[in-house]
């Protein structure tokens, strides 16, 4: 099972008007999932790779930026690296660093489909 699935996420890509457009939803209930949803939808595939790269940083105990986020994003869907989770949404939602890395891959993937 991969991540998006255990978080019931669905990613699609659809073109309108000659552009591509990626999106995420989440397919249940859960407020946490449709955080996520929310906060991939919102990023892009260059800083989705950045934030890999810091929670790799964190996980190898170099230094790492502890706040992410894109521009677009407001601060209540901001993420904070605090080994060995993430923190999103100021405080409200904490999840482990290694599933988030393991989400964000997956959408990197897709958003380079």
């Amino acid at each position: 099972m991969t991540k998006r699935e255990g978080y019931q996420l669905k990613f699609e890509r659809f073109v309108d008007s000659g552009n591509v457009h990626y999106w995420c939803e989440h397919l249940g209930n859960s407020e946490e999932y449709k955080l996520y949803a929310s906060f991939l939808r919102h990023i892009d595939f260059e800083l989705c790779s950045h934030i890999i790269q810091e929670i790799e940083n964190a996980q190898n105990g170099q230094y790492f930026e502890q706040y992410q986020g894109p521009d677009s994003l407001v601060d209540e869907e901001t993420i904070e690296i605090t080994p060995p989770n993430i923190v999103l949404s100021n405080g409200q939602w904490t999840v482990l660093m290694s599933d988030f890395k393991e989400l964000l891959e997956e959408w990197r993937s897709h958003l380079s489909n």
